[in-house]
């Protein structure tokens, strides 16, 4: 289950006192990971927002509520108002609550992982595919699998979608394969998500991206980066999240839509490069309330994404 609005005192991972440990190959050793963890908002949320670990900003002696996606909140706040996650008018750091009801942030990686740097001889936290490479070297996986086990391996009925920051073609598969692991009846619905009849996890694009990035992919351009903001709405929508009937785990004909949905996506389309299974059609949802034009999705773009 998930932990509380806090930190947290976890220590499953360190065979010796302290907060730091060192693992993998070399000398230094290739990872660093520091006992940092925390939570915030719900316990028992309709969706979790997960970046990979806490980067060098977020380690920094913050107050708890400053501490989540330090540097990156308005990025992030235009990601989460893109998804319908939040309203137009909304901010992400007015969730960093501990009477937030709907809503958990957190980590993939609860712990700060840092991976040593040989040109600039140091730990660094970010850059480096720091994400992908951690889940690829085999010395990291009892972390990631004790992780994903611990926190993500019994979800609250009310859990819907579980909102993946950083959406590498590498780290979508990375991270399916684990989740795979404590869920096996997970299956891939498209180029950026992948679910079972209660969850499904949506890869966005990370708060962190440099450069053009996030331009491209909130505006759906016909780019490898914005091609990959239609199959993220279509996750959403297949989790039934903004559905508040099926959030909340009520009426059944509400689950059995969303589920009609999924096997009508799943059953009659081709199956892409990755093995996950496409459709060309347009960007199309009802869950984009309000007339703001610009929180909309630009019609007509196919999201047969594959690469």
């Amino acid at each position: 289950m998930l932990p509380d609005h806090g930190f947290i005192r976890c220590r499953r991972c360190y065979k010796a006192k302290g907060e730091e440990m060192c693992v993998g190959r070399g000398s230094p050793p290739a990872w660093r990971l520091e006992a940092t963890s925390a939570a915030w908002g719900s316990a028992t949320p309709k969706v979790m927002v997960l970046g990979f670990s806490k980067g060098q900003r977020q380690s920094q002696r913050l107050p708890l509520e400053k501490v989540p996606f330090a540097g990156m909140w308005p990025k992030l706040t235009k990601i989460l108002r893109r998804l319908s996650v939040i309203e137009p008018s909304d901010t992400v750091e007015r969730h960093f609550r501990a009477d937030e009801l709907d809503l958990h942030f957190g980590s993939l990686i609860r712990c700060s992982v840092a991976m040593w740097d040989p040109d600039k001889e140091e730990y660094r936290k970010s850059g480096g595919q720091i994400l992908e490479r951690f889940l690829k070297d085999p010395d990291c996986r009892p972390m990631a699998e004790t992780c994903a086990r611990t926190y993500l391996g019994s979800l609250s009925e009310r859990t819907r979608l579980v909102l993946m920051l950083g959406n590498s073609d590498e780290y979508v598969d990375r991270c399916m394969e684990l989740m795979g692991r404590e869920h096996p009846d997970v299956r891939r619905l498209n180029a950026v998500s992948y679910g079972n009849d209660q969850v499904t996890w949506v890869h966005a694009l990370h708060p962190a991206a440099q450069g053009s990035y996030l331009k491209q992919w909130l505006d759906a351009m016909p780019t490898t980066v914005g091609r990959k903001l239609a199959p993220a709405i279509d996750g959403i929508r297949l989790s039934g999240a903004l559905d508040s009937s099926v959030a909340e785990g009520r009426p059944a004909a509400a689950v059995s839509r969303v589920s009609q949905f999924r096997k009508d996506l799943r059953g009659d389309h081709a199956v892409g490069a990755h093995g996950m299974s496409l459709r060309q059609s347009t960007l199309e949802t009802d869950h984009w309330g309000g007339d703001d034009a610009e929180a909309r999705p630009r019609q007509g773009v196919p999201w047969n994404y594959t690469e």
